[in-house]
């Protein structure tokens, strides 16, 4: 899981950015306040170089280990806007981290939750789905976090019948691949069910009718045979 782990690395990128950027600034105040205020921290040595090669140091780090500049995460971030379906990130904390614009248009309630909070969006799975036990075990992974892949079908009643088929994926990192939280995959499988009742109207249509012409074909021969032997009194 590539992916996976790119996004552990976003979440140190900002820091060591951040630090970098913080030395020289903590050098400078440094130096002024010696200057304005009488002080002799460092022994009023000049700590700037030292400052920047720390933020150099930082900064290449960021570059090279962590990959400050690498195009993938643009590119995942890109590619799970443009997705059909709808895909959550849960931390290990149960809040919402980030989500598509797929998610926030089939939930828009949740998307917009001003806590990130999973539990009310686990309340309304919870509420508004059919009591299956495959349905159970797909909710109680998006409430509590899995350890192992999980995926099945869950049936949404409100605000409109709809069918999803849901993949809960645990989020693994580092080398020891504790867990950091999970995502969760809703595909809209709606149309695909609806067109297999509507498969299933039709072939029970066409037994109902496979059952009238065996009827028919019954009288017609019953009917053949009656003139038969009327035929043969008649000549008779």
């Amino acid at each position: 899981t590539k992916a996976i782990k790119e996004w552990g690395k976003a979440s140190v990128r900002p820091l060591l950015l951040i630090i970098a950027a913080l030395v020289p600034l903590a050098a400078n105040l440094i130096i002024i306040a010696n200057l304005i205020f009488d002080l002799y921290i460092f022994n009023r040595a000049d700590i700037t170089p030292i400052c920047f090669s720390a933020s150099l140091f930082l900064f290449s780090l960021a570059t090279f280990r962590y990959q400050f500049l690498n195009i993938v995460p643009i590119a995942l971030r890109k590619i799970m806007d443009n997705m059909r379906e709808a895909i959550v990130i849960i931390d290990s904390f149960g809040k919402i981290i980030d989500f598509n614009p797929a998610f926030q248009n089939a939930f828009p309630a949740y998307a917009r939750a001003p806590d990130n909070e999973i539990k009310s969006f686990v309340d309304f799975l919870r509420q508004n789905s059919e009591g299956a036990s495959e349905a159970r075990a797909i909710i109680e992974a998006v409430a509590t976090g899995t350890s192992a892949y999980i995926d099945g079908e869950l049936c949404l009643l409100e605000p409109g019948k709809t069918h999803y088929f849901v993949y809960v994926q645990p989020i693994y990192y580092g080398k020891e691949k504790s867990i950091h939280g999970t995502v969760v995959l809703f595909n809209d499988i709606t149309n695909y069910k609806n067109l297999l009742e509507e498969l299933k109207d039709k072939n029970e249509e066409i037994s109902a009718m496979n059952e009238e012409l065996v009827a028919m074909n019954k009288q017609l021969r019953d009917h053949a045979r009656v003139l038969e032997l009327i035929t043969v009194l008649a000549w008779a």
